[in-house]
Protein backbone atom coordinates (compact mmCIF):
# COMPACT_ATOMS: atom_id res chain seq x y z
CA UNK A 1 0.00 0.00 0.00
CA UNK A 2 1.45 3.41 -0.94
CA UNK A 3 0.80 6.69 1.16
CA UNK A 4 0.42 9.80 -0.16
CA UNK A 5 -2.01 12.97 -0.84
CA UNK A 6 -4.58 10.80 -2.78
CA UNK A 7 -4.99 8.63 0.21
CA UNK A 8 -5.89 11.52 2.44
CA UNK A 9 -9.56 12.23 2.95
CA UNK A 10 -11.08 14.73 0.52
CA UNK A 11 -11.52 17.65 2.88
CA UNK A 12 -7.73 17.58 3.79
CA UNK A 13 -5.86 20.18 2.06
CA UNK A 14 -3.29 19.40 -0.12
CA UNK A 15 0.46 21.25 -0.01
CA UNK A 16 -0.21 23.19 -2.95
CA UNK A 17 -4.12 23.86 -1.72
CA UNK A 18 -1.82 25.28 1.90
CA UNK A 19 0.45 27.31 0.19
CA UNK A 20 -1.52 29.11 -1.56
CA UNK A 21 -3.56 29.82 1.36
CA UNK A 22 -1.10 31.02 3.29
CA UNK A 23 0.14 34.15 2.20
CA UNK A 24 -3.51 35.22 1.75
CA UNK A 25 -4.46 34.36 5.43
CA UNK A 26 -1.50 35.75 7.55
CA UNK A 27 -2.01 39.40 7.63
CA UNK A 28 -5.67 37.74 9.38
CA UNK A 29 -3.57 36.38 12.24
CA UNK A 30 -1.17 39.88 12.46
CA UNK A 31 -1.90 42.50 14.59
CA UNK A 32 -1.55 46.00 13.51
CA UNK A 33 1.46 47.33 14.94
CA UNK A 34 2.14 51.60 15.52
CA UNK A 35 5.24 52.89 12.75
CA UNK A 36 7.85 54.71 14.16
CA UNK A 37 8.13 58.17 12.75
CA UNK A 38 11.58 59.92 12.14
CA UNK A 39 11.86 63.55 10.48
CA UNK A 40 15.30 64.78 9.58
CA UNK A 41 17.27 66.63 6.93
CA UNK A 42 19.59 64.60 4.85
CA UNK A 43 22.65 66.89 5.74
CA UNK A 44 22.65 69.95 7.75
CA UNK A 45 22.23 73.04 5.61
CA UNK A 46 21.86 76.82 6.13
CA UNK A 47 18.50 78.55 5.77
CA UNK A 48 17.43 79.28 2.05
CA UNK A 49 19.66 75.98 0.44
CA UNK A 50 17.77 73.31 -1.16
CA UNK A 51 17.99 70.47 0.93
CA UNK A 52 15.84 67.08 0.93
CA UNK A 53 13.65 66.67 4.17
CA UNK A 54 13.58 62.46 5.26
CA UNK A 55 10.19 61.20 6.44
CA UNK A 56 11.24 57.50 7.75
CA UNK A 57 8.61 55.29 8.95
CA UNK A 58 9.32 51.68 10.33
CA UNK A 59 8.26 49.03 12.35
CA UNK A 60 4.59 48.79 10.92
CA UNK A 61 2.53 46.17 9.80
CA UNK A 62 0.22 45.40 7.94
CA UNK A 63 2.49 47.41 4.92
CA UNK A 64 -0.54 49.89 3.74
CA UNK A 65 0.04 52.95 4.66
CA UNK A 66 0.05 56.84 3.89
CA UNK A 67 2.68 59.08 3.41
CA UNK A 68 1.88 62.75 2.63
CA UNK A 69 4.19 66.35 3.04
CA UNK A 70 2.90 69.43 3.66
CA UNK A 71 4.54 72.95 3.70
CA UNK A 72 2.38 75.65 6.60
CA UNK A 73 -0.62 73.04 5.92
CA UNK A 74 -1.00 73.11 2.64
CA UNK A 75 -0.24 69.42 0.94
CA UNK A 76 3.28 69.46 -1.01
CA UNK A 77 2.86 67.06 -3.93
CA UNK A 78 5.99 67.69 -5.77
CA UNK A 79 9.70 67.02 -5.34
CA UNK A 80 8.56 64.33 -3.23
CA UNK A 81 10.37 60.91 -3.95
CA UNK A 82 9.65 57.53 -1.77
CA UNK A 83 11.83 54.37 -1.87
CA UNK A 84 8.72 52.81 -2.07
CA UNK A 85 7.78 49.83 0.62
CA UNK A 86 10.45 47.51 2.06
CA UNK A 87 9.86 44.46 3.96
CA UNK A 88 11.86 43.70 7.64
CA UNK A 89 11.44 40.31 7.27
CA UNK A 90 9.93 40.35 10.51
CA UNK A 91 6.30 40.61 8.85
CA UNK A 92 7.15 44.34 9.20
CA UNK A 93 7.67 47.60 6.94
CA UNK A 94 9.75 50.32 6.64
CA UNK A 95 9.70 53.39 4.09
CA UNK A 96 11.55 56.78 3.44
CA UNK A 97 9.44 59.40 1.67
CA UNK A 98 11.77 62.40 0.99
CA UNK A 99 10.89 66.35 0.42
CA UNK A 100 13.06 68.33 -1.92
CA UNK A 101 12.71 71.87 -0.08
CA UNK A 102 14.33 74.96 0.60
CA UNK A 103 13.40 75.97 4.19
CA UNK A 104 12.61 80.02 4.70
CA UNK A 105 12.30 81.77 8.49
CA UNK A 106 9.09 80.32 9.30
CA UNK A 107 7.91 77.59 7.08
CA UNK A 108 6.73 74.45 9.19
CA UNK A 109 6.95 70.82 7.27
CA UNK A 110 4.97 68.42 8.61
CA UNK A 111 5.14 64.47 7.58
CA UNK A 112 1.62 62.71 8.04
CA UNK A 113 1.33 58.96 8.43
CA UNK A 114 -1.95 57.57 8.10
CA UNK A 115 -2.06 53.75 8.67
CA UNK A 116 -4.93 51.11 10.67
CA UNK A 117 -2.56 50.97 13.98
CA UNK A 118 -3.31 54.68 14.35
CA UNK A 119 -6.50 56.01 15.77
CA UNK A 120 -5.51 59.54 13.40
CA UNK A 121 -3.31 60.08 11.62
CA UNK A 122 0.43 60.81 12.84
CA UNK A 123 2.03 64.21 12.37
CA UNK A 124 5.89 65.60 12.89
CA UNK A 125 6.63 68.79 12.51
CA UNK A 126 9.58 70.12 11.53
CA UNK A 127 11.38 73.58 10.96
CA UNK A 128 14.30 76.00 10.95
CA UNK A 129 15.50 77.12 13.88
CA UNK A 130 18.84 78.89 13.88
CA UNK A 131 21.61 76.49 14.01
CA UNK A 132 19.68 74.01 15.41
CA UNK A 133 16.75 71.68 13.53
CA UNK A 134 13.47 71.51 15.42
CA UNK A 135 11.48 68.60 15.43
CA UNK A 136 8.04 68.05 17.28
CA UNK A 137 5.58 65.27 17.40
CA UNK A 138 1.64 66.26 17.05
CA UNK A 139 -0.52 62.93 17.91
Amino acid sequence: MSWGCHDSAPWTPGPTSYLLWLPHSRSFFLLPVMPEVIVYPSKMAPLGHHNLLVCSVSGFCPGNIEVRWFLNRQEETAGIVSTGLISNGDWTYQILVMLEMTPKRGDIYTCQVEHSSLQKPAMLNWRWIKHLLHVSSVV
